[in-house]
């Protein structure tokens, strides 16, 4: 199951040409970060300018394809401060970041398989 960040969302519901793409991995049931979800809401209304319904009924969607949504908490949050500050990524895709490795350490993914 992969985990997918915003922009695999974003062109999921969008006209682009990684429409299809994006869409197969969405039907993948894949693992996202309850920040995907926030972020897709906003780039939703302000940039596809989507309705408030037609975001809470893609939400749902989301919501009923993936397999786990990993919540943002304190912990994720200091995991992203110190991944933003040893490699230089921005808080929000540290955070991201931060929800993938969480997601790898709690998966049944065999343990010799998971990066290190």
């Amino acid at each position: 199951m992969p985990f997918i960040d915003t922009t695999i969302v974003v062109y999921a519901f969008s006209d682009d040409a990684r429409s299809d793409k994006a869409q197969a991995l969405l039907a993948a049931s894949p693992v996202i970060s309850a920040q995907v979800l926030n972020e897709f809401a906003n780039i939703g209304r302000k940039k596809l300018a989507m309705s408030w319904p037609d975001i809470r009924e893609a939400v749902g969607s989301i919501l009923i394809l993936a397999s786990a949504v990993v919540a943002l908490d304190d912990d994720l949050t200091i995991a992203a401060l110190d991944l933003a500050d040893r490699y230089r990524f921005s808080f929000h895709d540290a955070l991201i970041v931060a929800a993938a490795l969480r997601a790898v350490a709690t998966s049944s993914i065999p343990k010799a398989c998971r990066p290190d």
